[in-house]
């Protein structure tokens, strides 16, 4: 006997992404850029910001980025790969 078998399963549905209007961009990649331009610069902000807005992958997709999924040479500009653990999500290009 399955002590699974009676419990109902509800099927949830996550909620779409909120999409930033032009002055939000400016405004965020503003703040982003003001740590580019500190005493102790650092890029990192704005790189993140400015790949995840470029791109539109996931935050968990950019932390699986590592240096040999970039591609600077590409003739039509640079592309990253996105490598899955799963076979049925594998590679994803994104330009």
């Amino acid at each position: 006997m399955d002590p699974a078998e009676k419990v109902v399963q509800h099927s949830v549905l996550s909620p779409l992404p909120e999409v930033l209007t032009e002055p939000e961009i400016e405004t965020v990649l503003l703040a982003a850029d003001r740590y580019r331009r500190q005493t102790k610069p650092d890029a990192r902000p704005y790189t993140l910001l400015a790949l995840l807005l470029a791109t539109g992958i996931k935050k968990s997709e950019c932390l699986g980025i590592h240096l040999n999924h970039v591609d600077l040479l590409a003739p039509d500009g640079p592309v990253i790969f996105i490598r899955y653990a799963s076979p049925a999500n594998r590679i994803r290009n994104v330009i």
